[in-house]
């Protein structure tokens, strides 16, 4: 049986700006899903780990940098509320190929999860939800 946690959290835009960030407590385990809605129009939505949240390795600090949805300082996924499943391609050769397209991995996680979100309108709520596997025994 697989035990699944879900984790959500909303945060409603301010009438001066576009932009919002929502941060998650750290979490480990694999992650299964991933929702994000908003109220109007499109918006613009990353989510990852990000190495230097929190000053590094201080309070909530990631080891490494991630991207779970959208890639940080490169792109953003524009949706007016979606369902993401985000999976990663195993490496099977050193040329980093795969030997087959189906070979996929849950995205595994350890750490705080940012989202930040662009495009959005003054006052509107938008929100994440996140299931995942918790691991047991992370310290």
């Amino acid at each position: 049986m697989v035990v699944l946690k879900r984790i959500q959290k909303s945060v409603t835009i301010a009438s001066a700006v576009t932009v919002g960030t929502i941060t998650f407590d750290p979490i480990y385990g694999e992650i299964y899903k991933v929702e994000v809605v908003n109220d109007t129009g499109s918006c613009g939505w990353w989510i990852y780990l990000d190495a230097s949240a929190d000053g590094g390795l201080g309070e909530g600090g990631n080891l490494f940098d991630e991207n779970i949805i959208g890639a940080t300082g490169v792109g953003h996924i524009d949706t007016a509320g979606a369902v993401y499943y985000p999976v990663v391609a195993q490496v099977v050769s050193a040329s980093a190929a795969t030997t087959d397209p189906d070979q996929y991995a849950l995205k595994v996680v350890g750490g705080s999860i940012v989202v930040d979100i662009d495009d959005a309108a003054a006052g509107e709520i938008c929100t994440v939800a996140i299931w995942y596997k918790p691991q047991n025994n992370v310290y």
